[in-house]
């Protein structure tokens, strides 16, 4: 897992991530949007068994993002975080 911290972007929102995610990768890897009950704000999905998590974290002070590999494909398209130990 890794946090990327960037510059403090308070109007920065999980759909704005997520539009730049499909505009950058959309050609290579299947974009999911957050879905209910979903932690993350999108996974990135390679195949069924390869993916990234991806979740937006707005601090007082920071913005963020928080990536883990996860297997996208488990619970028929559900949270990577429901898999995690």
């Amino acid at each position: 897992m890794a946090n990327i911290a960037i510059r403090r972007r308070p109007e920065l929102t999980e759909e704005d991530v997520t539009s730049i995610f499909e505009r950058h990768f959309r050609d290579k890897y299947q974009i999911l949007p957050r879905r209910k009950g979903w932690r993350e704000s999108l996974v990135v999905k390679e195949s069924d068994w390869i993916g990234v998590s991806v979740r937006l974290n707005q601090k007082a002070n920071e913005t963020s993002l928080h990536f883990e590999g996860c297997p996208p494909a488990r619970g028929q398209g559900a949270s990577c975080s429901r898999w995690s130990s």
